[in-house]
């Protein structure tokens, strides 16, 4: 038989966050935007090269991106190219294997090695 006493509740705990932190948490997030999507890179005859996304979804999670300062510049076989703003460098980051888009999971992911060496998903 069920009880219908009110649960006790339950102590949370309160993490607070500095701006540094909350910073590198931003930049994190944006830059793995910028590299959980399936969109390729495509050269045009002029030289220049454009995004090209399979879906919309894609394109506007590459375009926010950007937006937030990790321009996706490439992909080959293994490996992402992304153009950090703030530091003006390339990074490389080696794509491990994509889990794609499916309507039951209704979410995509990406297992990388990271620029700081370590695995993530």
């Amino acid at each position: 038989v069920a009880s219908l006493s009110p649960k006790k509740p339950t102590k949370t705990k309160t993490v607070v966050l500095t701006r540094a932190d909350q910073s590198r948490n931003i930049k994190t997030f944006n830059r793995f935007l910028s590299l959980c999507h399936e969109a390729v890179s495509e050269r045009l005859e002029d030289g220049k090269s454009k995004i090209s996304a399979p879906n919309p979804d894609d394109e506007a999670l590459v375009c926010a991106a950007a937006f937030f300062g990790y321009e996706f510049k490439d992909r080959n076989k293994n490996m992402a190219f992304v153009f950090e703003q703030e530091t003006q460098q390339m990074l490389q980051v080696e794509v491990l294997y994509v889990i794609p888009f499916t309507s039951s999971r209704k979410r995509m992911s990406v297992i990388i090695r990271d620029v700081d060496n370590k695995v993530k998903i």
